[in-house]
């Protein structure tokens, strides 16, 4: 099984996982020689896949990522925040960003 994973935030880049074991990741800041770029990876996807010899199709899963976090959301609401980290700090607004991601 081989699973692409993708960051999408202020310090982005991919990782390959193939069998269970992580054969590379690569931050797009090495890429493109920006300090912290926040640019969709495509260089280090890229990179990867040529690297390790993987096509496109050849990939199973995807995990991503994304500069939006829950936690963001989280402390514009003080009061959900604060109940979220008592009972795990994603737990109200995660979930509901699962179902949205879903659909």
């Amino acid at each position: 099984m081989i699973i692409l994973g993708i960051a999408d935030n202020h310090d982005s880049g991919a990782a390959l996982v193939i069998d269970g074991r992580l054969v590379g990741a690569v931050n797009q800041e090495r890429i493109d020689r920006t300090k912290n770029s926040s640019a969709f990876p495509w260089g280090a996807i890229d990179q990867l896949m040529t690297t390790h010899g993987i096509a496109y199709e050849d990939v199973d899963h995807i995990a991503f990522g994304s500069a939006f976090t829950p936690s963001a959301v989280l402390r514009l609401f003080p009061q959900l925040h604060s109940g979220a980290k008592s009972n795990g700090q994603f737990s109200p607004l995660l979930h509901g960003l699962h179902c949205f991601m879903d659909t």
